[in-house]
Parts: structure tokens; sequence; C-alpha cells
């Protein structure tokens, strides 16, 4: 049997902050092997995308309309496979990674592009992003969490403050947003529930794995979503659908753009799967495949739940199934949903979160582990009740997701591009010099200083810094119009916004 291929330990051929922490002890404990192959790259591309936005959308279909729901999930399908496709040609050209045969993680490859002053202002931006998709699939698993123990037990418990900043162990009943929890009269400010813990508990272990080590949890997943997703439709399909409810426009486009940035919320993840996948995967057909998969997810859940249930007032549509008492076997979907697509994807991100701060010799692996693993816990229970959580997608979508995902990711394609056109000469003697008396293992490959198409075909039709520069305006633009919408909003002017 073939053993997986190491990581090779090379360091930069770049001045300034070192990243060289490969020959680090602990480095073995941090990061896994090269074992990814296909299926699970896959497998994990639509774990990865699939989260927490996916419970939004069907609110997004009964307020925006279909027509432009789905024009803009297709839209974004297309921007996030571009955007991972040219994060993954731009992170190929670093000297010696022209088959990943390095560890480079996201906040690598903004250092090298991109240089130490942005690199600062980028890690923080990249942090905050990944911690806001944390929080949030913390906040909604917890709340279809407590949704279960409720049913099954006909009372919860949590520890609540309230508004009058007393703190009480209660045991009355409460709904999924917390707003009938205490005494019955929507007097809490904070809680910390049973599901919460019992969601901690089982999210925490898996944080602390590798994402080769984690695998078995993306196998698992992918199958018992697949399984609920079916049981949801099933479930959509035996309800009185009210067709009138989803309508080709809609009135209300305020939320249309957050909910699915954060929906699309992968690209900065493509990096570490990069480091773990083998040798024989093709990049290109996995983005696409799992970025099609996904759409098609979104499409069909997000109409057919709206038709099913006509009066979705809230971002967490399991709110909607559980509390329209639709059967044990529907509140059991509920669970399984929550266990095994919105908990693996907090592992998941809790993971990237170490890797990166670790990689990028921000944190030590003690400091790394609290950030990713630890951190998120301690603040997520403050968006768990009233609309915090939508409050909560709207501004880290505009300010941390979209930023990360979709506008970094171009701009290190752009710089990319232009570092091979302007420096092909300078790079290619300092690498025939490096190479000359480079230690065992290390080996360059000349199509660095080829096309960055060279292994996408269909994209040399078009020039790839045309292309990344009209995703640069149509992205920016659509989130500008969000941060402006925002704004209005916080000082009660939304009515002013064409999004309203």
């Amino acid at each position: 049997q073939r053993k997986p291929k190491k990581m090779e330990s090379v360091p930069l051929l770049r001045k300034g902050r070192s990243t060289n922490i490969f020959h680090h002890p602990e480095r073995s404990k941090m990061f896994g092997n090269k074992t990814i192959g296909v299926g699970g790259s896959i497998i994990l591309c639509i774990n990865n995308i699939i989260g927490p936005g996916m419970l939004a959308i069907p609110l997004l279909f009964q307020q925006a309309g279909w027509i432009v729901t789905t024009l803009l999930l297709i839209g974004f399908m297309i921007v996030t496979s571009l955007a991972s496709i040219f994060l993954s040609e731009a992170i190929s050209l670093i000297p010696g990674n022209s088959k990943y045969h390095r560890h480079v993680e996201f906040s690598s490859a903004i250092f090298y592009f991109l240089g130490d002053g942005w690199f600062e202002i980028c890690q923080v931006l990249f942090y905050l992003c990944l911690q806001s998709v944390n929080i949030a699939g913390i906040v909604v698993s917890s709340q279809a969490m407590d949704e279960f123990i409720l049913f099954s037990c006909k009372k919860n418990y949590a520890v609540a403050l309230s508004n009058s900043f007393s703190i009480g162990i209660t045991s009355a009943k409460f709904g999924l947003d917390g707003s009938d929890f205490a005494d019955g009269s929507g007097d809490s400010l904070f809680l910390i529930s049973l599901g919460y813990f019992v969601v901690m508990l089982l999210s925490i272990p898996l944080g602390y794995s590798t994402l080769e080590k984690n695998m078995w949890t993306q196998y698992v997943s992918a199958f018992i979503s697949f399984v609920v997703f079916l049981q949801f439709i099933w479930n959509f399909s035996h309800r009185d659908l009210d067709f009138s409810q989803v309508k080709p426009f809609g009135h209300n486009y305020s939320q249309v753009v957050s909910v699915i940035v954060l929906s699309y919320s992968c690209v900065s993840t493509i990096p570490s799967w990069l480091n773990e996948k083998t040798e024989e995967v093709n990049i290109q057909k996995v983005i696409w495949i799992s970025s099609g998969i996904s759409t098609i997810i979104y499409i069909i859940f997000g109409i057919l739940g709206a038709w099913a249930y006509p009066h979705v007032h809230s971002d967490n549509f399991l709110n909607a199934v559980s509390l329209n008492n639709t059967g044990v076997i529907n509140e059991i979907s509920v669970l399984l949903f929550t266990i095994f697509t919105i908990i693996p994807g907090t592992a998941v991100t809790s993971i990237l979160i170490k890797y990166n701060l670790y990689e990028s010799g921000i944190c030590n692996y003690e400091w790394s582990i609290f950030w990713g693993v630890f951190f998120p816990w301690l603040v997520a229970f403050l968006f768990y009740t009233g609309t915090d959580f939508a409050e909560l997608v709207n501004w880290t979508s505009v300010l941390f997701t979209g930023l990360v995902n979709f506008i970094i990711p171009l701009f290190i394609y752009l710089q990319a591009k232009k570092l091979n056109d302007l420096r092909q000469p300078a790079i290619r003697n300092q690498m025939l010099e490096v190479s000359s008396n480079a230690t065992e293992g290390v080996y360059f490959d000349s199509r660095q200083f080829g096309n960055l198409y060279t292994n996408y075909n269909w994209l040399q039709f078009f020039d790839g810094q045309s292309v990344a520069t009209f995703l640069l305006f149509f992205v920016g633009s659509l989130l500008f119009s969000q941060f402006i919408y925002n704004i209005l909003q916080a000082c009660g002017l939304h009515q002013l916004s064409f999004l309203s």
C-alpha cells in the first residue's frame, strides 16, 4: 500500500515574516498528510459550502422572489468556482508548490502575494470571517438541539441573564429564538442552554482533529445529510403547497446578498484542502461539481421549503419545521441535520482557524487551539436570542465574509498574474540558483512560469485578468449596496434603500 506523501519543508522565497514552521516538532500534531482523494474532496467541499446560510434560503425565496434568488444563487456559484480556481492557481505559483507539495495556508498566500502590510489587515479579516461563520453555525445548531430537547422532554434548562441583570437556572419552556425563556415574559437577555452545552461537547473534540483525520466525519455527514435532505423533500411534497408565497419578484431584498454570501463562504477554505489532497485530484472538476451540487440543493430546498411553509418568519428554517408540530420523524430529521451537517462544518472552521494561526506564526500550538476551538463558544451565546442572529449575518457577510471569500482571493490572483508577468526572468534566475543548491525532495516545475490557465483549458477563451476584474466589480457592488442598506437600517432610514 502506497504511503501518503509528506509535505516538503522549504521556506518561502520572500523576505519578511518567516513562515517556515515545517521542521517544528509540533507540526505533526497540527496538520494532516496528503490523503484526501477525489470522493473525499468533493464531499469536503460540499460540506464546506452547505452550512447555516442554507437555513435562510426559503425565507429569501418568499421575500425576494424566485427569479432574483435563483439568479443570484447561480451567479455566486460561478463566482465562487472561479474565485476558488483563481486562488488555487495563484498558490501553485509559489516557488516549489506547483503540485501543492508545500503547506501553504490562506494566510501564507496573502503574505506572499500581497506583502507584510496587507497581511496584518487581511489576517484580522480572515480570522473574524471564520469566527463569524463558526458562531452562526453554533447558534443555529444550538437552537435546533434545544427545540429537540423541548420536544422530547416538554421543558428545557438554561442559565439566563435577564434584562434586570439577574442570573438564574430555569427549566421553563422556550422557543428556538429564546423569546419565551425565563418566566414566559420574554425577559431573557442572554442564555446558555442545555442544547448549547450538548452541541459544544459534540463539536470541540472534532475541532481538535486535522482535516485528514476529520474525513470520516465528513463521509458520515454527507450520507446522513443526503438522507435528511430527501426526508425534507418528502415532507415538503406532502404538505399543502402554497405557490402564491413565492412570486417571480419579491417585496424585500434586504437580506438576499448577505445570506447568499454566507451560503458560499468556502473560498478561503480551499488552501487547506489543497494541502491535504492527493495529486490525482482534478481541482477544477472538484470545485465545479461541488458548487453545482450545492446550488441545486439550495434551489430545491429553498423553493420547496418556501411553498411548504408559507409563514417563515425566521432566518433559521428549522424553526418553521419544529414549530409547526410536523411529527417525530421531522423532529429527528432536524436533530440529524444539526448533528451531521452544521456541527461538522463548525469543526472544520475551527480546524482552519488553528491551521492559519499556527502556520502564520501568530500563535503557538496551544493558543491556536484556544482561539480556533474554544473561543467561539465563549461569545456565540451572545447572539442566541431575538434578532441578534439576523444582524450578525447581515453585518459579518458584508464586513468579513464577502471580503475574505471573494475580494481578497481575486486580488491575490491579480497580483499573482502581475508577478508572473513582470518578475518571470528574475524569479526564474532565483529558482535556478536555489534549485541547484536545494535539499533533497525540493523541485521546481516549469509550469510555474506558464499561463495561469494551463490546467483549465476552457478558461483559455477568456482573459483571466479581465474576468477577475469583472468579478471584483460585481461582488464589490453587491457588498457595497448591502453595506449602505445596513447603515440606513441602523439609522432607521432603510425604507430609502431600493433593497427594502
